[in-house]
């Protein structure tokens, strides 16, 4: 079963947004370092005068709100793309795993029916992987590269039937709550069996039932 769409388009999507970012902490430090030039050059005009005026005060301002905000961005670009993975490994360990065609069938070996599991990786930076518990309701994890959230969720087949008073009142406060984990210390597998624990103490069934009132009555009310 599949609730997802386009799963090669946003993989290549995703690389494409990641070959950018890896320009962009080298642009970053490259417009920090002519941030270092123009203050060095602001400093040695500003002793080579016996006068001084607004501009000379300026330029020096420029030069270092440049070098200071530029490097800033660089270093934290260069931190996110480079050592956080080795302090949260959780996502690149997903990533790699759905590159290979494994993620699904991974999941599935911790009881979870694989024709149940579906998975789609967005190209701003996270994946998605949702436990379909029928053509209304999920559980869905995201997977992003400094936490992960688990939530419960209605599909499309709800949101895009049902009419908005409907919906509200059946679903509103019913599902959604997101539950949010730091990655620091999860490897796959204890991703894996966590996500596993959160469908077996979720309110699915619960939800589902909401989902089938929601859709009763709209067809009464619109029929």
């Amino acid at each position: 079963m599949k609730i997802y769409s386009d799963y090669e388009k946003k993989l290549n999507a995703f690389y494409a947004v990641e070959r950018n970012h890896n320009r962009g902490y080298k642009v970053y430090f490259f417009l920090s370092f002519l941030g270092f030039c123009f203050l060095i050059y602001s400093i040695i005009n500003l002793i080579s005068k016996t006068e001084y005026e607004m501009r000379d005060y300026i330029f020096l301002a420029i030069g270092i709100s440049a070098l200071i905000l530029f490097f800033i961005a660089g270093f934290i670009r260069l931190y996110i793309i480079k050592f956080l993975p080795k302090k949260k490994p959780l996502f690149t360990e997903i990533l790699n795993t759905y590159v290979k065609g494994e993620l699904v069938s991974e999941v599935s070996n911790y009881g979870i029916e694989p024709y149940k599991l579906d998975a789609i990786i967005h190209p701003s930076g996270y994946i998605n992987i949702a436990y379909i518990y029928d053509k209304n309701c999920i559980v869905e994890a995201t997977v992003e590269k400094n936490d992960f959230l688990i939530k419960t969720n209605v599909t499309k087949e709800v949101t895009s039937y049902v009419e908005v008073k409907i919906f509200n009142k059946h679903l509103k406060k019913q599902y959604g709550r997101v539950h949010k984990f730091n990655s620091k210390g999860y490897n796959k597998e204890q991703f894996y069996k966590g996500f596993k624990d959160f469908i077996d103490k979720s309110d699915i069934k619960e939800l589902s039932l909401k989902c089938q009132e929601a859709i009763e009555e709209h067809k009464k009310t619109y029929r």
